[in-house]
């Protein structure tokens, strides 16, 4: 299954639209992306105001990293916070 690759302009709304308040529903509604890519890409950008020009993950987890997540997220770090570390959505997670 091939996730897709939002481009630099739908980002740059999303952007927008955060900046606005705009709610996730309504963001989604505008711009066609996700409400779990939304949540992630709040997170990101409060975490980094260049995380639009950041790039994509294009390769599959690897089992190393599989097992890495499983640990940490045994250990208690949030879905969140291992989206943005290894550069997947929630899905793989």
């Amino acid at each position: 299954m091939t996730r897709k690759i939002f481009s630099l302009e739908a980002k740059r709304l999303v952007q927008s639209l955060f900046d606005e308040m705009k709610k996730y529903r309504e963001i989604e509604q505008l711009s066609g992306v996700p409400r779990d890519i939304l949540r992630l890409w709040k997170a990101k950008s409060l975490m980094s105001s260049d995380w639009i020009a950041s790039e994509e993950r294009q390769s599959p987890l690897s089992s190393i990293e599989r097992e890495e997540i499983v640990k940490l997220y045994g250990q208690g770090l949030s879905c969140t916070k291992l989206e943005i570390q290894f550069g997947v959505y929630r899905g793989p997670i």
